[in-house]
Parts: structure tokens; C-alpha cells; sequence
């Protein structure tokens, strides 16, 4: 198994915080309003979000992987097909 550096996963958390911020400030344009650009980057975010915590948890060899990602997998699924809805009917 692979262990990663304390460092190593610093920087890819300081690296994913500099892009989440950067993609957070040019999506909100307005205060209030939804856009599709604006549901896509919130639902990117969520993903890299997830992408993330199922990573410490396989690193932490936890039990719960394959339960936190077949229940998160679909929950993402769903929120991108509604966002896909909303986004073709407007």
C-alpha cells in the first residue's frame, strides 16, 4: 500500500483549495442567482470533495469505502442528472 507524505498531501490540499477558490470566484457572478455554470462548479466541488474523502478513508483502511462510495456515487449521479434537467428545460 502507498503511503503518502505529510507534505505530499499538503500540497494537494493546498493545490485543490487555490483551484476551489479560483472556480468559486469566477462562478459567482451575482449573489442569489443559479446559474448553470454556477450548478456545474457546486457540483464539480462536491465531486473533488468526495473524490477526497473516499481517499483518507482507503488510506485510513477503513471498512466504510465501498459503502460511503456506492451511496456518494449515486447521490452525484443524481445531482448531476437533475442539474441536466433543470439546465435543458430553462
Amino acid at each position: 500500500m502507498m503511503r503518502f507524505s505529510d507534505r505530499m498531501v499538503a500540497r494537494v490540499y493546498e493545490v485543490a483549495r487555490a483551484y476551489a477558490l479560483r472556480l468559486g470566484a469566477s462562478l459567482c457572478g451575482q449573489i442569489g442567482t443559479m446559474t448553470p455554470k454556477l450548478s456545474a462548479g457546486i457540483i464539480v466541488l462536491l465531486t473533488i470533495a468526495y473524490g477526497f474523502t473516499i481517499g483518507a478513508l482507503a488510506m485510513a483502511d477503513s471498512g466504510a469505502v465501498s459503502v460511503f462510495a456506492s451511496i456518494g456515487g449515486m447521490m452525484l449521479g443524481l445531482l448531476w442528472v437533475a442539474r441536466w434537467m433543470v439546465a435543458k428545460h430553462n
